[in-house]
């Protein structure tokens, strides 16, 4: 067995081994070549990233992707985004080589952890992880509403008004805001313009599902609501995404960020969606009762990992 370095003609491959390696579940849908390459290359995001083959005999085994940027670096972070071993080839070892080289990479690029998410029913990867110096660092909550109709109608106070996104103007205030509000939250690194015009590209985001939040000419909040098509077709599911929601510390306390919430609500059930998931920090105690007392439920956790390096 060998590591080599990744090239555009093994898309195919990983793709199969990724999908071979991860059962169908409602946190997770088969990846297309086409998908596979949004994901990994967008050329105008500033980004440090590796990619890695496990191969024997001309047989593709496995594979890691490895990344981080200057901001993240900069805190001591490196992004274990995936590591996939296909089924019939695991117990041979290429697992543990695949990891050992993305820590050595990281390392290399003077990383202080690595920092990887699974399905906290993933006892398999779980013990294969810390088996390997990793250890849990956090645990975030999926939520789920899935009685849309039953959600009232948003109420924006008098005196504010609420927008949707404009792609080319909206993007400087937006990641202002945006790092404003999620500054001190655990393990976050500011958002770069160059990052949030790759969001404005992904295939699920649409401008008119995000909603700015303004008082006067001031921007205060937002919610953004994705929806990916490619998952409905094969989940059979139309399930929408809030993706980020945020109001300005100073704002706080007036109901703003369950208005924003209704908001994104509204707009799901508008289009038909069946349900609308979030994900939330489950340390975030406030912003875990606001959403189960609008009904989501299904608290399906996801473990974030670390390795000191």
């Amino acid at each position: 067995m060998t590591l080599r370095e990744f090239v555009l003609g093994d898309i195919p491959a990983i793709a199969a081994i990724r999908n071979a390696s991860i059962r169908i579940s409602p946190d997770f849908y088969s990846m297309t070549v086409d998908r596979f390459r949004f994901d990994f290359y967008d050329e105008d995001v500033p980004m440090t990233s590796r990619i890695m083959i496990a191969e024997e005999d001309g047989r593709t085994l496995g594979f890691y992707h490895l990344y981080t940027d200057e901001n993240q670096l900069a805190r001591g972070r490196v992004n274990l985004d995936a590591i996939h071993v296909h089924p019939d080839a695991r117990g041979k070892g290429a697992g543990a080589a695949l990891l050992e080289s993305a820590c050595d990479t990281a390392k290399g690029w003077k990383g202080g952890y690595v920092s990887t998410a699974i399905p906290e029913g993933d006892t398999g990867s779980l013990a294969f992880l810390e088996r390997h110096g990793f250890s849990i660092a956090r645990i975030f909550f999926k939520m789920r509403l899935s009685e849309l109709k039953a959600a009232p109608e948003p109420v924006i106070p008098e005196g504010l008004h609420l927008r949707p996104y404009t792609p080319g103007s909206d993007e400087d205030a937006f990641v202002q805001v945006f790092n404003t509000c999620f500054e001190g939250h655990w393990d976050f690194t500011p958002l770069t313009p160059q990052e949030a015009a790759a969001w404005n590209r992904r295939p699920s985001f649409n401008p008119k599902g995000c909603f700015l939040l303004f008082d006067g000419p001031r921007l205060i909040g937002f919610t953004t609501i994705l929806f990916d098509p490619e998952r409905a077709a094969q989940t059979g599911e139309a399930v929408a995404r809030i993706f980020e929601m945020g109001v300005l510390p100073e704002y706080r306390r007036r109901g703003l960020g369950y208005q924003l919430l209704l908001v994104g609500v509204r707009y799901a059930r508008e289009r038909g969606f069946q349900a609308i998931d979030l994900v939330t920090d489950s340390q975030n105690a406030p912003a875990v009762e606001m959403y189960e007392k609008l009904g989501f439920q299904d608290k399906r956790a996801s473990l974030v990992l670390h390795r000191s390096l």
